[in-house]
């Protein structure tokens, strides 16, 4: 038997010196196969190569030497492959040593993870229990400077001004004392933490308004907020008798809704201010309401004073001018994280379709008309004016003819589309009358429309407009373009 520890070589070697050195061919059993053809990797004999055409060009050398060439490459092989499996031996004695040394030490590595998690939790606990007794002082100072405060505002609303002025002394003083240093105060150090995290409140933004209580019993504001939605404010002067004794009071009241179809969910708040000369004597009210989303809308409805209070407290002016401030906002980042989201989807949604109605429009042969020199608008006076002739890529050219009859500031306009020549059939059209400050305040008409006489002239557009809102310097500017239905 071989040894297991002998190596593959020498296995080999042995195996080479005990191995058969010759074998009867395969063709002719009375003859030895002592030769070897390259050609066919076939073992034959001196008659295969003489007698058969089959061997006779191919390339033929004795079976030993073959032999011996061949199992030369074997032995390099196999030399190569005894020292792939000695690395590797190798190799996997060295894991085995550290997989105990990691086993050895993970004991004393996880008593020790564990020493240094209790000493930072005991760290933590004895800041976190310091800093609970310095901070209930100071919340509890914090409470009774803002009652204290609450007070001397609420004292300072309802003193007039000769008693405001009489009394404006102590009242500084009183200030003064409100902001000295306690010894509560001085027990809190400030505390560098980056990883101390706060809720923000959304902000809202103010705008002033400023309405003649004495002309009116009620006042339409439109408010648009920083996130883009419209809302509708209505402030109403409600009489209400009251009897024995028959008191009669004027209510200032305030109606809130939301306008458009696009109506975010969460809580809202309506930030009112009644402006004063002094700043003290300003009242805000902060008004919650929460809207559902569409399709419900919840409207408010809240009274915030009496006007004659207003009037005795000097918040009216002798024009009977009273100042507001408004604002109307989320009040949590839950709500305003909303109205980004809805706000967000809905450009995103007016992206698309404003790029679907941009791949349409390319498909029209679009020209501009300007009609210059326009009726004078107090006399009435009718003006016609023809476009340049254009062409469209089936050689279809079409022209616009446009009649304009000025009385004042109103004018009638008639435009009037003329295909001049090229092939029968269904035509796309628009013919638009651009505003000169902003394109949503177009005129526009579209269609199609069976061209089946040529040439054709068809009324498409007659309206009556405010001329002087379309003009730009006398000058009149128009749009339009044809395209062959398919």
């Amino acid at each position: 038997m071989t040894d297991p520890a002998e190596s593959p070589s020498s296995v080999a070697s042995s195996a080479s010196g005990s191995r058969r050195t010759s074998q009867p061919c395969p063709v002719h059993s009375n003859k030895r196969g002592d030769l070897f053809c390259l050609t066919c990797e076939l073992v034959i004999c001196s008659k295969c190569v003489t007698d058969s055409r089959k061997h006779g060009r191919h390339v033929v050398e004795t079976v030993k030497e073959t032999y011996t060439r061949r199992f030369q490459e074997t032995q390099i092989k196999l030399d190569t492959l005894d020292r792939y499996i000695d690395a590797q031996r190798h190799n996997a004695e060295l894991r085995t040593r550290l997989l105990e040394e990691l086993r050895e030490n993970e004991a004393a590595l996880i008593d020790r993870l564990d020493q240094i998690i209790n000493e930072a939790k005991a760290e933590v606990a004895e800041i976190t229990n310091e800093k609970a007794i310095q901070l209930d002082p100071l919340r509890l100072t914090t409470k009774l400077k803002s009652y204290y405060r609450d007070e001397l505002l609420t004292e300072i609303a309802s003193l007039s001004d000769g008693e405001f002025l009489a009394q404006q002394a102590d009242l500084n003083i009183r200030c003064d004392s409100l902001m000295s240093t306690s010894v509560h105060s001085t027990l809190v150090a400030p505390v560098d933490c980056c990883n101390v995290s706060c809720s923000l409140l959304p902000t809202i933004e103010m705008d002033s308004h400023c309405i003649n209580i004495a002309s009116n019993s009620s006042f339409n504001i439109s408010y648009v907020d920083q996130y883009g939605y419209g809302w509708s404010l209505e402030l109403e002067i409600k009489t209400l008798i009251n009897t024995l004794p028959t008191v009669c009071l004027n209510k200032l009241q305030l109606n809130v809704k939301m306008e458009g179809s696009c109506k975010p969910k969460g809580n809202f708040q309506v930030v009112l201010k009644i402006v004063h000369d002094l700043p003290l004597k300003t009242i805000t009210q902060h008004i919650p309401f929460k809207s559902l989303g569409p399709p419900k809308s919840r409207n408010i409805s809240t009274e915030i004073a009496d006007v004659r209070n207003l009037r005795n407290e000097g918040f009216v002016t002798k024009d009977h001018l009273l100042q507001l401030k408004l604002g109307i906002g989320p009040e949590d980042p839950i709500t305003e994280r909303n109205c980004y989201q809805q706000i967000l989807e809905m450009h995103r949604n007016k992206i698309c379709t404003l790029k679907c109605e941009l791949a349409n429009w390319k498909k029209f042969n679009i020209s501009y008309f300007r009609v210059e020199e326009c009726p004078v608008l107090k006399s009435k006076r009718s003006k016609t004016k023809h476009s340049t002739v254009i062409m469209d890529e089936h050689g279809t050219k079409w022209q616009l003819k446009v009649s304009i009859n000025g009385m004042k500031h109103k004018g009638f306009i008639g435009v009037f589309l003329t295909k001049c020549n090229g092939s029968k059939g269904w035509y796309d059209y628009f013919i638009e009358l651009i505003h000169p400050q902003s394109e949503k305040h177009n005129r526009i008409v579209k269609g199609c429309y069976l061209f089946d006489v040529d040439p054709l002239e068809l009324p498409q557009f007659m309206t009556i407009a405010f001329l002087d809102t379309f003009m730009d310097d006398g000058t009149l500017r128009l749009r339009f373009g044809t395209r062959k239905d398919p």
